[in-house]
């Protein structure tokens, strides 16, 4: 009975209250009124209480969406060491890339890691730059595909795609380039299964991906036929059959300007 105490006393404060209220009595609160409490926490200016239903003030210097900058670091992109300042601890290597040190053949596109048209090798390992901090990059040997050596595949890639007529607007050159490249060094015979399986990850728009597939599949032939071939392909002068100016568009594999 002692718990339903305070329900008893409220009810009978109440039923007080609406007698006076008949009576035409100025009715008085005389329940002990609750102590302000200020708002604390996270965010919140102890000093005022936030309206009902407004979020509270936020305590200078507390600003969540704030970037963190991070001190200067050091990339090695394509050979050459590059010294990052001012970026933010969030950035990936893809903008990094492209905003601070001005190295446009690396390709923003989806910045999900689905389109591959940002793809670089990072110590040798094909990555999506997008999904990379830049930050933990730091050191490590980064080649994009204007790094690749150009007396190795990336070349022969290259002119391949010319004849046979896989570059068209050119965005996604650069990153099927790079893709290719990785996946020709480590299994210069992969079946045509194989060679599907390591393009998932790069999207075309224009293509199809029948021509991309056949340029790679040429290359593959050329290299089973007698050892590395020249960067001009088995016939330069083939070079305008299929995959001329015209068709080509304006990427040429490099990718630069865009």
């Amino acid at each position: 009975m002692r718990r339903r105490e305070p329900v008893e006393q409220g009810a009978r404060q109440v039923v007080t209250e609406t007698e006076a209220v008949a009576a035409g009595r100025e009715v008085t609160d005389a329940r002990p009124a609750a102590a302000s409490q200020p708002a604390t926490g996270r965010g919140c200016d102890p000093g005022r209480r936030p309206e009902h239903g407004q979020p509270p003030a936020p305590v200078a210097g507390d600003d969540p969406a704030a970037p963190l900058p991070v001190a200067p670091y050091r990339l090695h992109v394509d050979g050459v060491p590059r010294r990052v300042t001012g970026a933010a601890l969030e950035e990936s290597l893809l903008t990094v890339l492209r905003e601070r040190l001005g190295i446009t053949s690396v390709k923003d596109a989806c910045e999900h890691g689905r389109c591959g048209s940002c793809s670089v090798l990072l110590d040798g390992r094909l990555v999506n730059s997008c999904t990379v901090l830049a930050a933990d990059a730091a050191d490590a040997r980064i080649s994009t595909v204007a790094g690749l050596p150009a007396d190795g595949l990336a070349p022969v890639l290259q002119q391949a795609f010319l004849r046979h007529g896989a570059v068209q607007c050119g965005f996604c050159t650069p990153g099927f380039i790079v893709s290719a490249t990785d996946l020709l060094t480590r299994r210069p015979d992969a079946s045509e299964d194989e060679l599907r399986e390591a393009l998932a990850g790069n999207i075309c728009r224009c293509t199809g991906y029948g021509r991309i597939i056949a340029a790679i599949r040429a290359v593959q032939a050329e290299l089973a036929g007698g050892g590395e071939p020249a960067a001009g392909g088995e016939a330069a002068g083939d070079a305008g059959t299929v995959g001329d100016a015209s068709a080509a568009g304006p990427g040429d594999g490099t990718g630069e300007g865009a």
